[in-house]
């Protein structure tokens, strides 16, 4: 069969494109790599960048003549959902409908659809059923309930057979923190790396686990089985405490404090699903226990981020080294088009190998030029804000951008950044650069990086894919950098601050210092009055006047504010907000940072 895998490099459809490949069919991945990451899925497939609300899927699924669609492509996480409806509503319902939409139109035998136990909402009873009565209280909830809706409407008016899984709280190797199964991996994470953990109420609170690949077994038996239509608990049936998770997690490594605070507004306490229905028709059981589901997820947490944990540098750059590889080849390939000499791609290699996301985000600059052959290239902070900042830019001559950017007033960038995908200039809108992308780390766009005015032979659609491919590879080397930096906190921050220990500091501030020589990008330092204040309530309250490239550390007991992108004007204005909030501040130079040292 030929099978449409979207969301298909995330969490659960890596495993689900693993599984049919195994089973002998063709995968074809849609995804946008807002969250999914290309590393998870090994097998042969075809993958399209495309968002699944994007009307040009249904040119890919006439091209594939799809068998089966399996539509895992979605906005997760409940609280993003809350606080941006209108995003949670793009995914998963836009994207649906137009899945829907290209399904019927392409003929498809089945579609399978994956919803969740947040349609059924706060039951005080347990073993939920799936003609119960649903109440979903969040805009995630409500969605994916109207989805299912959908689903039951274009089988009833087109005759697509559709299939609807309520999965409950999903966990397994490849997960990230957010969404209904996150707290197992943020667990992980925590007790892997000798953190405390923090527990919102008792512990007593349950929730009904099970392992990725007893769903992907299920979807599989799904897609495979004409009969099996309409909705479908997909669970364990059996509840599971946070206590008892601690518990078993306890087992495979030492646990360190755990800190029970006061229960969230709205949380359930006890949860789980009746299973009967889909064990019945699809003749499937659940067979990892919690305890066994828990040992292979903390494997893999182990064994994947012990590379990064190397306390020494030429460990972490051999990590980096191997994970570019791939990067490496497919430049190689494309190199024998694009006319990239090995040199030059040895070169651009190098310069992405740090831990360091400030020195990422630099050398991106140098990065770009010498793959796309120009000397404008632009990389701009993205935050929750309607404004960009920049971040740091080339220093061609008569290459003048503003340091701050209104989203609102550019809805072409802004779509770029909310779709996760490539804008092309094909108006050559003077105001507009000719290309950019956003980068993402953890599905959330942290930077917009541009092109600017390339020869007009250039603009061919190779060149865009090769910008692709270079945004690609930024924002790897960007996301192992985060991954290093959560790893070595204890050794990069002062105690729980956002202060940065007296090395890390001076390691950022040379990377501002050499953006200054090589890019004329202004930076100013601020010394910090901490006489007699209490450094974590002072670095609290300076937090929130912090842009995304500012650094807050230490050099010799003084307390430093790095201002990036910044002159003395700008410098002043920061100033004047920090003495409302009873902080006073003062311009120096780099060598006034030191003047203590001799003086002790």
């Amino acid at each position: 069969m030929n099978v449409i895998i979207t969301g298909g490099y995330g969490f659960i459809g890596s495993f689900v494109s693993e599984r049919f490949y195994k089973e002998g069919h063709r995968i074809y991945i849609i995804d946008n790599l807002t969250t999914g990451q290309k590393s998870n899925v090994t097998i042969p497939h075809k993958f399209y960048r495309m968002s699944v609300h994007d009307l040009n899927c249904e040119q890919l699924f006439q091209s594939i003549s799809p068998d089966v669609v399996i539509h895992l492509a979605a906005q997760v996480d409940v609280v993003t959902s809350v606080n941006e409806p209108h995003a949670d509503t793009q995914s998963n319902i836009l994207g649906l409908v137009n899945i829907l939409r290209c399904s019927h139109k392409t003929k498809v035998k089945k579609l399978i659809f994956a919803s969740s136990a947040a349609v059924y909402g706060p039951y005080e009873k347990i073993s939920l059923k799936e003609d119960m009565v649903c109440g979903p209280v969040s805009p995630y909830g409500i969605n994916k309930y109207l989805g299912e809706y959908y689903c039951e409407k274009w089988k009833e008016l087109y005759g697509l057979k559709t299939l609807c899984f309520r999965f409950s709280n999903v966990y397994g190797p490849r997960q990230g923190s957010k969404g209904e199964g996150g707290v197992v991996s943020v667990f992980m994470e925590r007790i892997r790396d000798g953190k405390e953990l923090n527990v919102y109420g008792d512990g007593g609170q349950t929730r009904d686990f099970i392992y990725v690949e007893d769903v992907v077994d299920a979807i599989y038996r799904g897609a495979n089985s004409e009969e099996v239509t309409g909705v479908y608990n997909l669970s364990t049936d059996t509840e599971t405490s946070v206590n008892q998770l601690i518990e078993i997690i306890g087992s495979l490594k030492e646990t360190g404090k755990v800190n029970y605070l006061d229960s969230r507004p709205g949380d359930i306490y006890r949860s789980s699903l009746d299973n009967t229905r889909v064990k019945r028709d699809l003749d499937w059981a659940p067979i990892y226990s919690i305890q066994n589901g828990l040992t292979r997820t903390f494997e893999w947490f182990t064994q994947s981020f012990a590379p990064i944990r190397e306390q020494t540098k030429e460990g972490v750059k051999e990590y980096v080294r191997d994970d570019n590889r791939k990067v490496k080849d497919e430049l190689q390939r494309f190199s024998i088009n694009a006319k990239i000499s090995i040199g030059r791609i040895h070169g651009i290699i190098k310069a992405l190998e740090s831990t360091v996301p400030e020195e990422i985000i630099v050398s991106s600059v140098s990065v770009l030029s010498n793959l796309m052959e120009t000397d404008k290239i632009s990389v701009y902070a993205v935050n929750e804000s309607d404004f960009l900042r920049i971040a740091i830019k080339s220093n061609a001559t008569d290459f003048n951008l503003p340091k701050t950017i209104r989203l609102s007033e550019h809805p072409n960038l802004h779509e770029a950044i909310n779709s996760g995908k490539l804008f092309v200039n094909k108006t050559m809108n003077a105001d507009l650069p000719t290309l950019a992308a956003p980068i993402s780390y953890e599905g959330k766009a942290v930077a917009l990086v541009s092109v600017h005015e390339p020869s007009l032979d250039k603009i061919n659609p190779d060149y865009e894919n090769l910008f692709e491919l270079s945004i690609d590879m930024i924002a790897g080397s960007l996301s192992r950098a985060f991954r290093y930096v959560g790893v070595t906190r204890k050794e990069r921050y002062v105690d729980e601050t956002k202060v940065l220990s007296p090395a890390f500091f001076e390691q950022v501030l040379q990377i501002r210092i050499s953006a200054k020589q090589r890019y004329n990008s202004d930076y100013v330092l601020l010394d910090i009055d901490s006489t007699n204040r209490n450094i974590t309530a002072l670095a609290n309250l300076i937090s929130g006047n912090l842009r995304e490239m500012d650094s807050l550390g230490m050099i010799k007991e003084r307390l430093v504010l790095l201002l990036s992108n910044s002159n003395k004007v700008e410098a002043d204005s920061v100033i004047q907000r920090l003495s409302e909030h009873g902080i006073r501040a003062t311009i120096i130079n780099e060598d006034q940072l030191y003047v203590r040292e001799s003086t002790i």
